[in-house]
């Protein structure tokens, strides 16, 4: 019999969009130890694994996502925030970058570049999340319609598809209720994120979210930024605002010059350990 292969992590959350964080390693099957870690029950229990790979160029690193099923994440507001932070935590900076009174890294996830700002110690980060794309669904009409429930949407992706509903009458419940069904619709032929949104009175906004994977997470960060882009769009927002989620609220900014998103927000670890992945 041979031998387990073990890998340390760290579980970190930002907004309690809760993920694990470990160094690559090769000869792993990670659609697999996706699956296992992520196992509330039989692994560690999270929203996501993300996979950290340092290249030659010391603050650009390689990073993969997957969901909790094991297929790929696409791309990930919070987590990247929470690799940020995993990066400190292993020391894995020179000493000229960690004296800096800011850090930038650059990623690479699935092929885009996603740069960062963030503080001294990784604990807050501003993620540039690249330029929005609108899709529009077959036939030009974004129109859902499910047994006892008919609405319009809008299609956001952020390197990850999302459906943008504004409907204040929907709550946590009545979003993991519908949030599956809308996820695996003909309309969506890669799955979707789906974010129901409520303008609150003071003009922020508050979001409850099911993500394509995942199910009813605390907080997702391409969904935040989803939901601003759709709101400017529709006139319901400016252009910076704050999305409350059930994990805690995230800054959003549609930057109208470089017509990037900029998504600004906590990260923290939970634990740290050691776990046999087979």
């Amino acid at each position: 019999m041979s031998a387990p292969i073990s890998c340390k992590f760290w579980k970190l959350h930002g907004c309690k969009n809760s993920f694990v964080v470990v160094k690559a390693q090769a000869g792993i099957d990670w659609n697999a130890a996706a699956q296992r870690l992520c196992n509330v029950n039989s692994g560690v229990g999270a929203d996501g694994l993300l996979v950290v790979s340092q290249t030659a160029v010391t603050t650009h690193f390689l990073v993969f996502m997957f969901n909790p099923d094991g297929s790929s994440m696409g791309m990930c507001g919070n987590g990247i925030r929470c690799v940020v932070r995993f990066i400190f935590l292993e020391q894995m900076l020179s000493a000229s970058e960690t004296d800096k009174q800011e850090t930038l890294l650059t990623f690479d996830v699935n092929g885009r570049a996603i740069k960062t700002r963030s503080s001294l110690d990784g604990r807050e980060v501003e993620v540039d999340m690249g330029e929005p794309a609108l899709q529009d669904s077959p036939g030009g009409k974004n129109i859902i319609s499910l047994p006892g429930f008919t609405c319009e949407f809008l299609s956001v992706s952020m390197g990850n598809p999302h459906c943008v509903i504004f409907d204040s009458s929907i709550d946590y419940e009545k979003a993991t209720e519908l949030g599956p069904q809308i996820e695996k619709l003909p309309l969506f032929p890669q799955r979707t994120n789906v974010e129901f949104v409520n303008i609150n009175s003071d003009n922020t906004l508050s979001v409850n979210v099911w993500e394509r994977g995942a199910g009813q997470t605390q907080a997702c960060g391409t969904g935040a930024c989803a939901v601003l882009v759709a709101a400017v769009i529709q006139k319901k927002s400016g252009r910076s605002n704050t999305v409350h989620l059930p994990g805690g609220k995230l800054s959003v900014r549609w930057d109208e010059k470089s017509n990037h998103v900029f998504l600004t927000g906590p990260a923290e670890e939970i634990c740290f350990g050691e776990v046999d992945l087979y």
